[in-house]
């Protein structure tokens, strides 16, 4: 069995951190044809018997502190070509652990999950073939929130921005095999870079169970990181501004709306009451239970932009979904999803939704045949074949 060395920044030591998902993902399925060597940032030290098990090997790295997080600033202004994102995961012994593994190991690549973490190939002139996974093209979230940002913020958004786009540019024309997240991010990339050999892998969840009609109470769902700052941004104007629509909807007294997810969450505290309920880091079978006697779930990002991997996880548990243009973007529609940009849309859609339990179990069962055809983890992988992570390529 061929060895692969894998560098990423986090792994979810819960499997409902979404923003690791889809490296869990890929570190599930190369498990099966390659012996994996796993490098990353340790944030805590809960249980890691999943990806003990997955990997011959781990080397967890302390998290950067804050102290590094402040030295990386003051090296991002003096190295005016890093962006700081990039600069922010630096770690010594991060490098060190990377050269140390390439003169011991015969490996057959170094795989890159996310950006930051290309940084380590460019210490090291080893021939080992460089791959790597691009979340997203990130200048282009940058350059979203430097849009809806104030005039210094603004500035300095755009200049990392530029920053970033420079490095993916040099990243992207300098490694042997890129995967990207949809057509459309590669074609993102080609208008201003010039990826070599590449491949679309999209991204997947794990299936839940099947699709259940246990519709009981009215539910809606959010699912996210709530210190992240777009999904706090929503989440305090929909208690100041949708809430206030939405309980004058006749039926609203049997609503409950349920907010999934990790981080710090004080914000939410004086907004929350017996129909407004936080559940913030619950284990992934409460969070079963509870997406499984669903309604609707809703993603409603005004800016950034992910990995859209909340609606994948709606639509794996048969939940319609209503979301904004950006927090579906580059995903195959369903009938099931609902697009909008406006609260007035929104409840006007969820009040039909709660009132019509047909139309509401034709939508989520749409949904979730739409996740098994495109998106489930099986599927997903079955179309590697002619990538460097091919069954063949591992013997």
């Amino acid at each position: 069995m061929k060895k692969i060395l894998i560098l990423t920044k986090f792994i979810p030591y819960e499997l409902n951190n979404w923003w690791c998902i889809r490296n869990y993902a890929w570190i599930k399925h190369l498990s099966h044809f390659f012996e994996i060597h796993l490098i990353w940032f340790a944030r805590n030290q809960k249980d890691i018997s999943w990806i003990k098990s997955l990997c011959h090997s781990i080397y967890p790295i302390p998290y950067p502190s804050r102290n590094d997080w402040i030295k990386s600033c003051i090296k991002g202004i003096a190295i005016l070509k890093v962006p700081l994102i990039i600069l922010k995961y630096f770690h010594e012994k991060y490098l060190q652990t990377v050269k140390q593994l390439l003169n011991i190991h015969d490996f057959e690549s170094i795989f890159c999950l996310e950006l930051a973490t290309t940084q380590y190939l460019l210490h090291n002139d080893h021939n080992t073939k460089k791959i790597y996974d691009s979340h997203n093209i990130e200048y282009l979230l940058f350059s979203r929130v430097a849009e809806q940002s104030k005039r210094y913020q603004k500035a300095f958004l755009n200049r990392e921005a530029e920053k970033i786009k420079n490095y993916e540019y040099n990243i992207i024309n300098n490694i042997d095999y890129t995967f990207f997240v949809s057509q459309q991010d590669y074609e993102r990339a080609k208008k201003n870079y010039k990826p070599s050999s590449y491949k679309i892998v999209p991204n997947s969840f794990s299936d839940n169970g099947g699709f259940k009609k246990n519709y009981s109470p009215f539910n809606l769902f959010f699912i996210g990181n709530l210190s992240r700052t777009p999904n706090k941004e929503w989440l305090i104007n929909f208690m100041q501004t949708y809430l206030p629509r939405l309980k004058e909807q006749d039926r609203f007294h049997k609503v409950k709306f349920y907010i999934i997810g990790s981080g710090q969450a004080n914000y939410l505290t004086k907004y929350l009451s017996k129909n407004i309920i936080c559940k913030n880091n619950i284990s992934q079978e409460e969070k079963n239970r509870l997406l499984s006697q669903g309604w609707i779930g809703i993603v409603p990002l005004n800016s950034w932009g992910g990995t859209r991997i909340k609606i994948l996880e709606y639509r794996s548990y048969g939940l319609p979904v209503l979301s904004t243009v950006i927090g579906a973007e580059w995903l195959i529609s369903s009938i099931g999803t609902y697009i909008y940009n406006t609260p007035q849309n929104f409840i006007k859609e969820i009040n039909i939704l709660i009132h019509n339990k047909e139309l509401f179990g034709k939508k989520g069962k749409t949904n979730y045949l739409s996740f098994q055809q495109h998106y489930h983890d099986n599927k997903i992988f079955e179309n590697i074949d002619d990538s460097p992570f091919s069954s063949k390529s591992s013997q």
